[in-house]
């Protein structure tokens, strides 16, 4: 990595696990500066790279010695470059406190507020936080103890707000690059009306309502007194969109700073068959939020150019309800149902597929004997895939292979038995979200399972003290990892299992 050869290097192309494999490396010889300063190319671009400061924020957590010294040099470099005849000094502090580290950081700090920078100094920040206002965890191994510890968590305050009172969620989405969260639902004392806001558990802080007003309004003479909610929520690079329950238009907003002031930026019309009007719909944005993603029970799935509302890429498939997906600019998984086998068969069966949408080929496919809810990828390895079924089932897939690597059984599953035998019918669906590292966290209902994914063993079970009747359980997990965000309506701290799944990642690194 001499400057030689320096062009022919995209930093973009080195797998995440590499970063953070050299992090580890580094944190054995007690000196950040010392083996990044070798290159230094390799070390101007992680720190243009938002998921370099993830991984070392994570990894390091309150011991940020190493941390500041690397910001503070980063910034000092900057300087220099920009002010050459002048010779700057540049102190390296010995913290003894957050508010000194975050008053220091600040200092130099970009005026960008969404700079990685910026993004470390928030999480410190969230931390100071979360140290203040919930009780300490480190019980994960008893699981009464660790039962009663999570519900003296931020769930008292989230309830001690009254706005929410009022409300009735049923959607859920982290806050790119926050600890923020934006909720979705309806109001009970006004059914007919949906619901949605970002919330900052830190600050406590509710922005106004993000939906459309006179939208609705102009929609409610047919609406009658059903219920209009918000379905699925998507948020990336300041864009939100969502889907509705009354309307097959999905909006897009553009938020404007950190006050999250915002405009309704356009509206795509949803082409679907006249049986699933109004259905259930999942909406995704694509990282950069160039694209939009939305898949429904009707078997549809279609990805739109946000700018000229063009579809760029597409499946149909009639008796085979869609119920989540993912994607990039490159993949696009998605798992669901086959009603009835596809014939008459007694029950439905389940699947997911893989596309490549540069050239609209099937890559991958794969049939199981249950219906398939939720479905994600492990961020750190894409060959590793997650699913849950029903009855709360859960596997993990490696795409080279199209092998099962471990089953997740909960221990209630058995109790469970729901059916899906008509096409649109409701039930509850679960979902799942890959942690940093090896855990996973999937649904169980209204409980939420913590896992490990090399050998399918319960770490932590995430219990809410109330019943919901929710069908559709979603939660979320901050950039961070300081925070689990459930449509049940709880906020759960999961710092120490990020802790935990990002070791057990590095201690059993993968041969396979």
């Amino acid at each position: 990595m001499n400057g030689k050869n320096k062009d022919s290097i995209n930093i973009k192309c080195i797998p995440i696990i590499l970063v953070i494999q050299i992090i580890s490396y580094l944190k054995t010889l007690n000196d950040c500066l010392s083996v990044i300063g070798t290159c230094k190319y390799f070390y101007i671009c992680l720190t243009n790279q938002i998921e370099f400061y993830k991984t070392i924020y994570t990894f390091y957590g309150k011991e940020h010695r190493y941390l500041i010294d690397l910001l503070i040099r980063k910034h000092s470099e900057y300087l220099r470059s920009t002010n050459r005849n002048t010779t700057i000094q540049v102190k390296l502090p010995n913290p003894t406190d957050d508010s000194f580290l975050l008053s220091f950081l600040s200092f130099y700090s970009d005026t960008n507020y969404y700079s990685p920078l910026n993004f470390v100094i928030r999480q410190l920040d969230a931390r100071t936080q979360l140290t203040r206002n919930i009780v300490s965890f480190n019980s994960f191994k008893s699981p009464k103890k660790y039962q009663s510890s999570m519900e003296k968590r931020l769930v008292d305050k989230f309830y001690k707000n009254k706005r929410f009172k009022s409300y009735k969620f049923t959607s859920i989405c982290k806050y790119p690059l926050e600890n923020k969260l934006i909720i979705g639902g309806y109001e009970l004392d006004d059914p007919g009306k949906p619901f949605l806001s970002i919330y900052n558990p830190v600050s406590d802080y509710l922005t106004l309502d993000l939906v459309d007003i006179d939208h609705y309004t102009f929609l409610k003479t047919d609406l009658k007194n059903n219920i209009c909610k918000i379905q699925s929520i998507s948020c990336e690079n300041d864009m939100v969109c969502y889907s509705t329950s009354y309307d097959n238009q999905i909006p897009l907003l553009k938020l404007y700073d950190q006050d999250c002031e915002f405009t309704t930026m356009k509206r795509i019309e949803i082409e679907c068959s006249p049986n699933a009007i109004k259905s259930i719909r999942k909406v995704k944005l694509s990282p950069d939020a160039t694209r939009l993603s939305v898949s429904g029970v009707d078997g549809q799935l279609k990805i739109y150019d946000v700018e000229t509302q063009k579809i760029l890429f597409q499946v149909k498939q009639p008796v085979m309800p869609i119920h989540d997906h993912s994607f990039d600019n490159n993949e696009l998984l998605f798992s669901g149902e086959i009603l009835k086998n596809g014939n008459s068969y007694y029950r439905s069966t389940g699947f997911w597929k893989l596309f490549d949408i540069r050239e609209s080929n099937k890559v991958l496919s794969c049939a199981e004997g249950y219906e398939l809810y939720g479905i994600t990828r492990n961020p750190m390895n894409h060959n590793l895939i997650a699913t849950v079924m029903r009855r709360s089932l859960a596997n993990v897939y490696d795409r080279r292979t199209m092998k099962k690597i471990t089953l997740f059984q909960p221990t209630t599953d058995a109790s469970r038995t729901i059916d899906l035998h008509q096409q649109f019918k409701e039930c509850i669906k679960d979902s799942i979200k890959w942690m940093y590292g090896n855990y996973l966290a999937s649904s169980e209902g209204s409980i939420i399972n913590i896992w490990d994914s090399q050998n399918g063993k319960s770490v932590a079970a995430l219990k809410p003290t109330n019943e919901s009747d929710n069908k559709y359980s979603q939660f979320d997990i901050s950039d961070s990892g300081l925070y689990l965000y459930s449509n049940q309506g709880f906020i759960w701290s999961c710092e120490d299992l990020t802790k935990l799944s990002i070791s057990s990642f590095l201690n059993k690194p993968k041969t396979r």
